[in-house]
């Protein structure tokens, strides 16, 4: 679209001017308004800049900030009041509308979140000498902005699915996967240092782990029964990325679920 905007000089509206009375003669114009700007096929008026610099300092004096001078808080305001004309015009050429309902929802969701009813509502508005049908039309102003954003945003945007399976490789080497694990050891029983591994013993050890899995937490049965010596943690081996994990471990882990169990390392 291209900006049209062009700044012309004081309307005026002529009265009296056949009058023969002299008094009444002699003040030909009486000045109603200016138009300071065009934007596109709307005019800013300097009752609207007037407003809009009032609105702008009130703004910067209640956040504590320095007023800056007349003519940057004019060249501000004539940027802002550019912008909104252009919403406008961009909004009813696309045919975007913001229904009366969906402007009192907005607002009736604003006076919520501030614990207020809507009587309440315009009330703390109107309580430092603004307009409420000011801030409405600020409301309406903005949510024309957001769903021109939307619209714009959504007509322009196109992921191909190399992009997309690019992207999540990209986020793999960013933030490779952790895994949270957790492992009940049984070490060989044997009856002493000298004596060979009691093989059927350590059997019946390691089927009772298995059925007590069963029916109990991992963590209760890892401290009851693992011979590790993370058994006091309940097996706990912590959050490690897959080359911190001992090789016996990777294969199982990857094809897991949360919360399971795996019986697969196993060796009776």
């Amino acid at each position: 679209m291209i900006i049209k905007v062009t700044f012309i000089f004081t309307l005026i509206a002529l009265q009296n001017i056949f009058l023969i009375n002299p008094v009444l003669s002699a003040q030909k114009y009486i000045e109603v308004d200016k138009i300071v700007a065009i934007v596109e096929t709307r005019s800013i008026t300097k009752l609207e800049l007037d407003k809009k610099k009032e609105k702008i300092e009130k703004a910067l004096s209640q956040q504590g900030k320095g007023i800056p001078t007349d003519k940057e808080i004019t060249k501000l305001s004539i940027d802002q009041l550019i912008t909104e004309k252009l919403v406008i015009e961009y909004a009813l050429m696309q045919g975007i509308s913001i229904s009366g309902e969906q402007l009192n929802n907005v607002l009736k969701s604003i006076a919520k979140s501030n614990n207020l009813s809507s009587e309440e509502f315009i009330k703390e508005i109107e309580k430092d000498g603004s307009s409420y049908s000011d801030f409405r039309e600020d409301i309406r102003i903005q949510l024309l902005f957001d769903q021109i954003k939307k619209r714009v945003i959504s007509a322009n945007l196109k992921i191909s699915e190399f992009e997309i399976d690019n992207y999540i490789e990209l986020q793999k080497e960013r933030t490779p996967t952790k895994y949270n694990y957790s492992h009940i050891f049984i070490e060989y029983i044997k009856d002493n240092v000298d004596v060979d591994v009691d093989v059927e013993k350590t059997n019946i050890k390691l089927k009772k782990v298995i059925n007590q899995l069963k029916e109990n937490n991992f963590d209760e049965v890892a401290i009851d029964y693992s011979d590790g010596p993370m058994a006091k943690k309940g097996g706990l081996m912590g959050s490690k990325i897959i080359d911190e994990i001992p090789d016996i471990f990777i294969e199982s882990l990857k094809s897991m679920k949360v919360g399971g169990i795996s019986l697969s390392l196993i060796h009776i």
